[in-house]
């Protein structure tokens, strides 16, 4: 009778492992800034650097890391970011941390609207590709890094979900395991 059961529910295990799986692998979560977050920075154009060291999909979810009420993260248009005119946002989002889900292949433009912070530069444009081919996404080359802006974070923040897809591909392990029983 045990047996029997393992024959049932095994094969749905796989199949949703899979689907896990593949769900798990075309969209990423990508703090900005790594370490630093969304912050004003002291010198260079540390988010542009950012950036360039990245390929963003759609699906793809930009976590913008700030102090409620120090800083803002808005979406806005190609020449609201060149000019870092604040007064139309396409969305603005005030409370830290803010989620940004990329919905659309192109350009993306974001800004914080808190006084001269634009000016020095707390300003992010991302360009998203539909797939998660290894293309590179056309980008303008990036300034030198300031000096006090911080690598990215070893243990994957700004990467997918690594630990995600090791759990489904042991739980697709198992299942294939005990089907063979």
């Amino acid at each position: 009778m045990m047996e029997m059961n393992y024959h049932l529910v095994m094969p749905w295990i796989v199949v949703l492992s899979a689907i896990f799986l593949v769900r798990s692998s075309l969209a990423a979560t990508y703090n900005v800034g790594d370490s630093t977050g969304w912050a004003t920075p002291t010198g260079g154009d540390p988010y542009a650097t950012w950036a360039s060291q990245h390929t963003f999909v759609v699906g793809d979810v930009l976590v913008f890391s700030f102090i409620s009420g120090s800083h803002t993260v808005a979406n806005v248009t190609r020449s609201a970011f060149d000019g870092c005119n604040t007064g139309n946002p396409l969305s603005v989002q005030t409370n830290g941390p803010a989620s940004f889900t990329i919905d659309t292949v192109g350009s993306h433009y974001f800004i914080c609207t808190i006084l001269n912070h634009c000016s020095l530069n707390q300003k992010l444009t991302i360009t998203a590709t539909a797939s998660t081919t290894n293309a590179p996404s056309p980008r303008s080359p990036p300034r030198a890094p300031s000096p006090n802006f911080s690598p990215p974070l070893k243990n994957g923040v700004g990467a997918p979900a690594m630990a995600n897809r090791t759990i489904y591909l042991m739980l697709m392990f198992i299942g294939f395991l005990l089907c063979l029983n």
